[in-house]
């Protein structure tokens, strides 16, 4: 392929990578004219005529150009119908897995009939996963092939999806194609945050087509047109600029035929040779789009059928239109832009018209996927009216197929021509307000929190002041959105606004709304900490009186959540059991799940929690929730499977979730420090590292109180572990500090977390023991109905007093299996110390044995190489754990091993050697105790002592 050897290698490689079961993805861009469709049906052309195992599957997604109004999924219900044809029904079904999945694929396949057993109900995100879950299913046995050309053009729902399919691909034989015209994508256009998001993966190449050299075009246009000259060559290469379609059109000009003075001429050049039927003919089909169907131009076109079969052969036969399925194309799309262009302005309108009038009665007989496609006409017939009417059967068409970001653009496209309908509050059957908080409720299903935010924030401006249940719940839906953003002092006062325009004995819709802003603050407002009980319980009284069970399910969640958080453990699991009895649908039984699974985790019923959370996780598949509340279900998983020693589960688990929640910065870093600190116990400090800096960088800290504990916790266990024997721990007093405001506020389900740091940090740092140690004491005092909590207070207890019977008793606390599985091995590890420094060797060996043999195992390699290496330290027999080198020889140690051995025997601390070879304190930790192991050394001191005796020798 001229001028494109490289781009099209690089196609062979994704493509390569996607036989072998890399899922990988393609980006092809460049100016309209470039030569991406030719790039891409080179590239196809090569695969269909070669076998290939498994087999190929290829399947595209053309965008089309509606202006303002994209009807959803355009692209994708192409790519599947070309995906159903391709391997039938029943494979297509059977890839799909669940009936609700066929459920949900019947409005964008509609040949695909649904099984007479489908519940009616399709949750709105299930569309997303329908689809994904159909190209994982056939991407078990083939290798999909799936190609998204203009994606310039491509509509909100399809950009969102398409984030989801090429990033975070369950099929690993799956070949993801994407062009689009970088010259129209700027930072404000909607594909640019794709782009910007697909730029950040190893999985995605990128491949810009630039204009080609001058060579390069000439042979191009020599090509074209066999037996030119190469003056004229040469000509046809500087005027087109080095763009391939203009290289084309200019080579295929009749001999003797002067070149064009400019580009437009160019494009224009093929349409103006045409008669003056077939120019007709063109301009019709140019108002219709790139692609337009046969009976569409049918009864748009005023001449006849026999005009139109004339004008459409002739225009076919000189390569203005090309066949397309049932219909016709431009052979590029800027032809079809360049005739559209050219017509008069009152011949546009008139053809607008024409569409719209044979759209309508489409729509009107039931195919509402033509809706915003007539909108568009409409529009540009200048019926407004008409229009306005046209984009509020779009953007029910949009909700009915499990759209929102679609629903939510046409929202907002309706509230664009309100002024310039008079009738608008009619036609809509709703006032603009109203019409605002669907757009924001849409935006906030689709992810979109800051479009919701301004969404909602419009509406109050919009709203009468009459209108005052709609304007609590417009308040209601900002608050929640400051909420989500951190702003809890602003999201409390727009909760306290929207609960002074509501009655406690109104109308069942304002107590259900005002049990929800009452739970909502509970959870909010710390100063309403102290009355909080109070609170929840009135949401809840208020929401059983509505008779709302939506809302007493988020009120008795409310009530959990400070049960939980007061330590009455056994109260905040009667609340989730009786929310997860009374939801009234799948999404709010799910939800309550999700909060059962928590509470679990928090009191250390780890076995229960993670049978819990398997149950609910295979509900969330089957209802189409995998990406949504099932996400939030594998982060509960993920924490309780490592704090029970299944490390790898629950990692599995975390990274599982996290492509999933990318608009979700909460449960981000929630996922992101549950991982962080898997990764430390597990001796992987660099990655733990890493983690941490991409927890920073997901959000500012946003006050949630679990999110404060989570980072503290992951903050202080890492300085301590970081932290050399005998030398301070690092950025202490600051540490201390956090602890003890933790501590102060008095709550089990929060504080008896840090109790065991706490007691840590008191042992190592003698200035901060005597405010920590009251702290942790009164901490304990505090009543709880959690079994967890006294095994908290025994290991923190165990580090102040630090003697054998006190890590017995931590010992034997830790064992009940109540608290992370890593107390045990530290137990195990600081009971063997307290036994060896009272001469009880014996025992000590047995205990720092079995932490070796096991603690890997669970997560918690860090503790194993302290064992093995205070089995150095202490000279202890234990050759089938830590084998001692050949005094006769050199040990095998590796060159960066020597390196640091080096720098020890200079008496450089662990940071001065990171600093000297440009690596982590962590990581030269690492090699010390590989070194220690290696040379059976005790201390640094004995492995100094032998490198001087290596080097003298």
């Amino acid at each position: 392929m001229v001028g494109r050897a490289a781009e099209l290698a690089a196609m062979r490689d994704v493509f390569a990578a996607g036989s072998a079961g890399v899922a990988r993805v393609a980006l092809v861009s460049g100016e309209a004219g470039i030569g991406k469709t030719r790039l891409i049906d080179e590239f196809l052309h090569e695969i269909e005529a070669a076998p290939h195992r498994p087999p190929v599957v290829v399947a595209t997604g053309q965008c089309v150009d509606l202006g303002d109004f994209g009807a959803p999924f355009t692209p994708i219900r192409r790519m599947l119908r070309e995906l159903y044809a391709a391997v039938g029904d029943r494979d297509f079904r059977d890839a799909a897995g669940a009936a609700l999945a066929v459920k949900a694929l019947c409005a964008l396949v509609p040949e695909l009939a649904p099984d007479s057993d489908i519940t009616p109900d399709v949750p709105p995100e299930f569309i997303g996963e329908a689809v994904e879950r159909v190209v994982a299913g056939l991407g078990q046995a083939r290798h999909l092939v799936l190609v998204f050309e203009d994606m310039h053009w491509a509509d909100p729902a399809t950009l969102a999806l398409m984030t989801a399919l090429s990033i975070t691909p369950r099929s690993a034989h799956v070949t993801t194609v994407m062009t689009y015209r970088s010259d129209e994508v700027g930072l404000a256009h909607p594909l640019h945050a794709l782009l910007a998001e697909l730029d950040r993966h190893r999985t995605v190449t990128t491949l810009p087509l630039t204009r080609l050299e001058a060579a390069d075009a000439e042979q191009i246009a020599r090509a074209v047109s066999a037996g030119l000259g190469h003056d004229k060559a040469a000509a046809i290469a500087a005027r087109s600029e080095g763009v391939p379609f203009f290289i084309e059109e200019l080579a295929e000009l009749d001999v003797g035929t002067p070149l064009p003075v400019t580009l437009r001429d160019v494009v224009l050049a093929r349409y103006e040779r045409l008669s003056p039927l077939a120019a007709g003919v063109v301009a019709t089909v140019a108002v219709g789009g790139v692609h337009v169907d046969d009976d569409l131009v049918a009864e748009v076109y005023d001449g006849g059928p026999d005009s139109l079969r004339i004008g459409l052969r002739e225009a076919i036969e000189a390569s203005v239109l090309v066949t397309e399925g049932d219909g016709y194309r431009f052979r590029h799309a800027l032809i079809q832009e360049a005739v559209h262009d050219v017509l008069l302005p009152g011949e546009r309108v008139e053809l607008h018209a024409r569409y719209a009038s044979s759209l309508h009665r489409r729509v009107s007989a039931g195919h509402r996927e033509h809706a915003a496609e007539l909108a568009e006409h409409w529009l540009r017939a200048r019926r407004i009216p008409e229009a306005f009417d046209a984009v509020l059967v779009a953007r029910d068409h949009a909700n009915d197929t499990l759209a929102p970001i679609s629903a939510a653009t046409l929202g907002e496209r309706l509230l664009e021509l309100w002024s310039l309908v008079p009738d608008a509050q009619v036609r809509a059957g709703l006032s603009r307000a109203a019409v605002a908080l669907e757009v924001a409720r849409a935006y906030e299903d689709a992810g979109e929190r800051g479009r919701a935010f301004t969404a909602a924030e419009a509406g109050l401006r919009l709203a009468e002041p009459g209108e005052t249940l709609l304007r609590s719940r417009l308040l209601f839906e900002i608050g929640s959105r400051h909420r989500s953003a951190g702003r809890r002092d602003k999201a409390s006062e727009c909760f306290l606004a929207a609960r002074r325009l509501l009655d406690a004995d109104g109308e069942p819709d304002e107590r259900a709304l005002l049990a929800r802003i009452d739970a909502t603050r509970a959870i909010t407002d710390e100063r309403l900490a102290s009355t909080a009980r109070e609170v929840t319980d009135r949401a809840v009284a208020l929401a059983e009186g509505a008779g709302d069970p939506a809302s007493l399910t988020y009120a008795l969640f409310s009530r959990a959540h400070w049960l939980d958080e007061w330590g009455d453990f056994d109260g905040g699991g009667v609340a989730l059991r009786r929310a997860a009895a009374v939801a009234a649908d799948v999404g709010t039984h799910l939800a309550a799940m999700v909060n059962l699974t928590g509470h679990l985790l928090l009191i250390g019923e780890y076995q229960e929690g993670i049978e819990v959370g398997r149950r609910a996780y295979d509900e969330a598949i089957a209802a189409g929730q995998e990406r949504g509340l099932g996400a939030f279900l594998s982060l509960n998983l993920a924490e309780t499977a490592i704090d029970l020693g299944d490390v790898e589960f629950g990692v599995a688990c975390g990274e599982r979730a996290l492509p999933f929640l990318p608009t979700t910065p909460y449960f981000q870093n929630c996922i992101l420090l549950v991982l962080a600190m898997a990764a430390l116990w597990d001796d992987d400090g660099d990655r733990s590292r890493a983690l941490r800096e991409r927890e920073k960088e997901v959000v500012a800290d946003d006050g949630n109180d679990e999110n404060i504990v989570g980072r503290l916790l992951l903050d202080g266990y890492a300085a301590l572990t970081e932290a050399e024997p005998h030398h301070p721990v690092e950025g202490s007093d600051a540490l201390g500090e956090r602890i003890l405001t933790v501590l102060d506020w008095e709550r089990p389900g929060r504080t008896e977390y840090l109790l065991p740091m706490a007691g840590w940090l008191a042992m190592r740092e003698p200035a901060l023991r005597d405010r920590l140690l009251p702290a942790i004491q009164h901490a304990r005092a505090i009543p709880s109905t959690g079994p967890q909590s006294a095994a908290f207070g025994a290991v923190a207890c165990a580090f102040t007093d630090d003697t054998v019977s006190a890590w017995r008793d931590a010992l034997a606390q830790a064992e009940e299996g109540r608290i992370p599985n890593r107390y045990v091995h530290l137990a195990r590890l600081r009971l063997a110390e307290a036994l060896l420094e009272s001469r009880r060797r014996d025992e000590a060996a047995a205990l720092l044995e079995r932490v070796v043999a096991e603690a890997p195992g669970r997560g918690a390699s860090l503790i194993a190489r302290w064992a093995r290496e205070l089995i150095i330290r202490a000279r202890l027999n234990l050759p089938d754990v830590v084998p001692r080198a050949d005094a006769a020889g050199a040990p095998p140690l590796t060159r960066r091993e020597r390196q640091i051995l080096a720098l020890v025997a200079e008496g450089l601390t662990n940071r001065e050697i990171a600093g000297r070879l440009y690596i982590s304190p962590k990581t030269v930790s690492v090699h010390v105790s590989a070194i220690l192991a290696k040379l059976g050394a005790a201390n640094r001191a004995e492995a100094a002592a032998f490198y001087a005796v290596a080097s003298a020798g």
